[in-house]
């Protein structure tokens, strides 16, 4: 139990049950605040997680750390149009709470299915409205699910362009979690 203290694996773990739910997670903090006391903390109040809410937001760290942001996206078959639209707009969300430029927060994404591609790399735009514009113009693929060559080619090809000394490099890794090759994705995960 000692390993749930480490916010990676407590993330996973909570990641987890919330997909054994089958619930969809709610988009309003009040709605979110409801969903949290009745699923994750039945002994927490709806009044304490908006207030932690309200202080997360006002702290916002990560809008002005330098940070090299690769999104995988998986766009095979499983995944669906639908899904990969959601996919989208979880992105364009993400991006509007950064602070995009060359100097400070730099993004890239590649789309996978039966192969990876990079739809752009970190130098490619140095504008919010610009990195937006690029993720809304992604076409959905299908195909199979080759998440490994994905993660190669993150390591192999984006993240050989990063701000080795000040830069923090962070990858998400959207999928519906069915690799075509577990043990593939797991020794690419590892490198």
């Amino acid at each position: 139990m000692s390993n749930l203290a480490k916010p990676l694996h407590s993330g996973l773990i909570m990641s987890l049950f919330i997909l054994t739910l089958k619930e969809t997670v709610p988009i309003s903090k009040k709605e979110q605040a409801t969903y949290w006391v009745q699923y994750i903390n039945p002994n927490g109040s709806e009044k304490s997680f908006i207030e932690s809410a309200d202080k997360l937001e006002q702290k916002n760290d990560c809008a002005s750390a330098q940070i090299d942001l690769v999104f995988l996206i998986d766009s095979s078959g499983s995944v669906g149009s639908d899904n990969f639209k959601k996919t989208k707009t979880f992105l364009i969300n993400i991006v509007d709470n950064l602070d995009i430029s060359l100097m400070e927060t730099r993004v890239a994404v590649i789309r996978f299915s039966s192969s990876p591609l990079v739809i752009f790399g970190l130098d490619t735009h140095s504008t919010k409205a610009a990195v937006k514009s690029a993720i809304n113009a992604i076409g959905y693929d299908g195909g199979g699910t080759q998440t490994d060559t994905a993660l190669d080619l993150a390591r192999t090809s984006v993240f050989t362009n990063t701000r080795k000394s000040v830069a923090a490099k962070v990858l998400v890794l959207v999928t519906d979690g069915k690799s075509n090759s577990e043990t593939k994705t797991v020794a690419a995960a590892k490198n």
